[in-house]
């Protein structure tokens, strides 16, 4: 028989239309000698039990729907999604006793369970379903030595529906590692094939009930033996547009049937099952919803029970654990810095002593009262088990991160900091006052959520642990609770001993093309790097940076050196460009007395050594220059310099100071005095495949007349292949006003890296 789908009526009207005011309930098909109809009244995410006036949609106003539709569906299948348990304090006080005893008294034929429902842990959550009288199904969920089912079946009219559970990959990254210590994951297609396996001949209808993403969805779609799939993942439109969004005639794919998200109503489906020879196929698919709102009406005897269950849970956890001068406020806490939020990662940084805390504004719910504080005030503020964990991590991670938290303003994964300053771009972000350095490494406590990459920062996943500590916020609260009697400690000690060394070696090997000019070494035999003639050149580099950082000052020192084989044009060999470069920079970053970080305007005094290693050539036949007739005399360069440093819009560092240049292997080069000036700029707008380098420098020589000014530029483009592949071109360019003559080195250098 050919399929048919029945479009899905909307009602948007509030539940109260169920009695004269618009809404209607009623079967479309009734049962026959050749169809039968099977009715299914679904809900989810309510994610903790709510009393009225805590919500918009309480549980008394959600029985208040589903008594309804119990009585014009006197037959149906009660199932529940998932997320039926919450981080709210009736859920964590009770551990769940409190929602499990609630969906039994709503008279759910059978619940599913989802990511919250382990907010109490697995163990709690075992208890809680070995104590429920309704069929519990955690599906693709494995939760050993508990007594929730991997598949479930229901008889309905002597037609037999089977369930299954369809949790998302997602969830190891959703659940807390310490609340699901035993728990494993099983891939959905792997348990799909099992279960259906199982189940056949056994039921007419398979029903996957799923928290899926789109993609997720689309391919369970296509498993055989899946009839229809209700989900409460993936995207949805509002109320105003179908939810049953994608259905048959599709051949050979699944019905799926979607939650609206934000929008809390209870859902109907019917499912017309039609014979064909012996067996029963879902033929037409009718659903309803009946919204939740405020206007809603009540359960009044519901209500009292929750307000009872509430009074007396609360009564227990009513002692005082300290007082508050002030309200520690919790607003805006997705889009600043929440005095709730500064309070808390301070309290993380001083406990861990980390350069950084980091904690996600989700976390964080009311603010905490003036006056006596509670546990359950704890709670309320910030109702999530996490624990601790301290990262290590890089400053050019952190910038990422800091760059990730700006873009998700208004929402849960937006940060929380303490010991971070974010600036406008250009001026640095700073840690205990002085500006991120990329490759320092900084140790950062944040929640186990952030550690396994939540809200989408895989920066914090990547990086390695240094420690865990086995202590969620609320435990941190109380401990400070017990040592001082409040958390408004402004005194509290925060900053941790920033001087610190760091060092890095990365090896090379290079294969370069190059066009120079010839008279290089003629008009500037102190500038080692535009000595050259070779046409081609095969390199291998290494260098070492070691460098010291503080609050106060930066002290950089490295030592470059390369050496390889050298062709001419005639592929002959040519002069070596074997060289060796040894320089040193001391900062002293006065912009973090002066401006704290702000205003980059910092002095330095610095030092660089360059000429090359072999020279001549061992190749050469003769050691005589053939255009001067003397010895071969070893380029290099001595440079001495003290000046300020500043940077613009975080792509510019500029320099002007004073220099002294000499050529310390030819006395017969007279050594240069005068200002410098240095632009330097770096953008790579995608770091592992595009970049831009230059370095411009002016030189005015105190002697204008005899010696002129001098400025050279060095400009490379670089495409790279992930960090360790690159094809650099290059083009250096060097004038100088008295010599009035051009010196150019055009190269295209393959490089191969390795960095430790």
């Amino acid at each position: 028989m050919k399929r048919t789908f029945a479009t899905a009526v909307l009602l948007v009207a509030a539940c109260t239309g169920l009695f004269g005011l618009g809404g209607t309930l009623k079967k479309k098909i009734g049962p026959s000698a050749e169809q039968q109809t099977i009715v299914i009244a679904f809900t989810a995410n309510q994610k903790g039990l709510h009393a009225a006036g805590q919500t918009d949609a309480p549980a008394s106003a959600y029985e208040t729907v589903l008594a309804a539709v119990r009585k014009a569906y006197a037959n149906a299948v009660f199932v529940h999604l998932g997320n039926f348990m919450g981080p709210t304090p009736s859920t964590i006080v009770s551990k769940g006793k409190l929602d499990f005893q609630m969906v039994d008294r709503q008279m759910y034929n059978l619940l599913h369970l989802s990511n919250h429902e382990f907010v109490v842990g697995t163990e709690e959550l075992r208890k809680r379903i070995g104590e429920s009288r309704i069929p519990v199904l955690s599906g693709n969920i494995d939760i050993p030595k508990s007594a929730a089912r991997r598949w479930i079946t229901v008889k309905r009219d002597a037609r037999t529906v089977g369930f299954l559970g369809l949790t998302s990959d997602q969830f190891p990254g959703l659940v807390n590692e310490n609340l699901r210590p035993d728990v494993t994951l099983d891939p959905v297609a792997s348990y799909a094939d099992n279960a259906l396996r199982e189940l056949k001949g056994k039921v007419d209808v398979v029903v996957a009930l799923s928290d899926l993403s789109d993609q997720e969805l689309e391919n369970v779609r296509s498993i055989d033996g899946i009839d229809l799939i209700i989900s409460s993942g993936g995207s949805a439109g509002t109320g105003t547009q179908e939810w049953i969004s994608i259905a048959f005639p599709e051949s050979n794919k699944a019905t799926v049937v979607r939650m609206i998200p934000s929008f809390p109503a209870v859902y109907v489906l019917e499912l017309t099952l039609t014979k064909v020879g012996t067996a029963w196929i879902l033929d037409e698919l009718n659903g309803d919803y009946y919204p939740v709102t405020a206007k809603t009406a009540r359960d009044k005897a519901l209500d009292q029970w929750v307000t009872g269950q509430y009074n007396s849970i609360r009564s227990k956890e009513a002692e005082k654990i300290g007082d508050l001068a002030a309200v520690i406020s919790n607003e805006r806490v997705r889009e600043q810095r929440s005095e709730l939020g500064a309070t808390v990662t301070n309290l993380m940084r001083n406990l861990t002593r980390a350069h950084v805390a980091a904690l996600n504004a989700g976390s964080l719910r009311d603010s905490l009262p003036k006056g006596p504080v509670t546990h359950w005030d704890l709670i309320e503020a910030m109702p999530y088990p996490s624990y601790l964990v301290v990262k290590r991590m890089t400053g050019a991670q952190l910038e990422a991160v800091i760059q990730k938290s700006q873009a998700l303003v208004g929402k849960g994964g937006y940060l929380q900091w303490s010991g971070l300053e974010t600036n406008q771009p250009g001026l640095g972000n700073a840690i205990n006052g002085a500006r991120i350095q990329p490759e320092k490494q900084y140790e950062v406590v944040m929640l186990d959520y952030l550690a396994m990459g939540g809200d989408g920062y895989t920066e914090f996943a990547a990086a390695p642990t240094v420690r865990k500590l086995p202590m969620s916020l609320q435990e941190l609260c109380l401990d400070y609770f017990r040592r001082y009697g409040t958390l408004i400690l402004p005194k509290l000690p925060l900053d941790r001993e920033s001087n610190f060394w760091f060092g890095a070696f990365k090896a090379s090997g290079t294969l370069d093309a190059i066009v120079s000019d010839p008279d290089n070494a003629l008009n500037y035999p102190d500038q080692p790097s535009l000595v050259s003639q070779q046409y081609v050149s095969a390199q291998g580099a290494a260098r070492l940076d070691l460098n010291r950082r503080s609050w106060w000052f930066g002290f950089d020192n490295s030592v470059e050196a390369q050496f390889g084989m050298n062709w001419d044009n005639d592929l002959k060999p040519g002069k070596s460009l074997d060289q060796v470069r040894i320089a040193s920079q001391l900062t002293l970053y006065s912009s973090n007395f002066l401006f704290k970080g702000m205003i980059p305007l910092d002095p330095y005094v610095s030092g660089a050594l360059e000429t090359v290693i072999l020279f001549p050539d061992p190749f050469l036949e003769s050691d005589i220059d053939p255009y001067t007739g003397l010895p071969y005399i070893r380029p290099g360069s001595l440079q001495l310099a003290a000046g300020i440093e500043t940077s613009l819009l975080g792509l510019f560092t500029i320099k002007f100071g004073f220099r002294r240049q000499s050529q310390p292997f030819d006395d017969t080069v007279l050594p240069q005095a005068g200002f410098e000036g240095i632009l330097s700029f770096a953008w790579y707008p995608w770091p592992d495949v595009l970049g831009f380098e230059s370095r411009t420098e002016a030189f005015t020589n105190l002697d204008w007349e005899g010696k002129g000014l001098t400025l050279s530029s060095q400009n490379s483009i670089i495409f790279g292949l992930g960090q360790n592949l690159r094809l650099v071109p290059t083009a250096q360019l060097y004038y100088n006003t008295v010599m009035d003559e051009l010196a150019y080195l055009l190269s295209t250098r393959l490089e191969f890296n390795l960095a430790f």
